[in-house]
């Protein structure tokens, strides 16, 4: 906070808004976030998922690169490297972030595993959110006549298939 006044960080995190002529008529924004733990820190994502309902959070990712330590690249016109641990991007010969090589299976996994979200809602999250937002219909939600790409899960929520356009694309032995 900033001489008392919320930052959208704070306004992010509301689900309601209190009940005052200045807030009426806003809605709460729906939250995107990059769910990799390196954009956002572990205690603000736990935060937010205390104080949002999920069908307000979608998560996302600026995945640009496989998480191959040290690989470099040009991206837009910069020359950027994987950090040691295969998680995120920097611009080369600095510390700032360039993006990450999280993906969205990654995130999948840290919201059931690390921050104990359900299966149901955490691929809310990741798939029916994003695509409400986006407006895309066609996607998001296993229906008739939408396009369902499926990742299948074992008992221990391990990736054992992936099913792109109704074709089998990976499979576990």
């Amino acid at each position: 906070m900033i001489n008392r006044s919320p930052g959208l960080v704070n306004f992010g995190l509301l689900d309601e808004l209190p009940s005052l002529p200045k807030y009426r008529g806003i809605r709460t924004p729906t939250v995107e976030i990059i769910g990799d733990l390196a954009h956002v820190d572990p205690l603000t994502v736990s935060l937010l998922l205390k104080s949002r309902h999920f069908q307000s959070i979608a998560f996302i990712t600026d995945c640009v690169l496989e998480g191959i330590p040290g690989k470099t690249v040009m991206y837009g016109n910069r020359q950027i490297q994987v950090s040691p641990s295969g998680r995120t991007l920097s611009i080369v010969g600095t510390t700032t972030l360039a993006g990450s090589c999280s993906t969205l299976l990654g995130t999948f996994h840290s919201l059931v595993n690390i921050f104990g979200v359900p299966i149901g809602k955490a691929v809310a999250m990741l798939s029916e959110n994003p695509a409400r937002i986006a407006k895309m219909s066609h996607t998001g939600l296993i229906e008739v006549g939408k396009r369902a790409d499926l990742l299948l899960f074992d008992e221990n929520v391990n990736l054992s298939r992936t099913v792109v356009s109704g074709q089998v694309v990976f499979q576990t032995n």
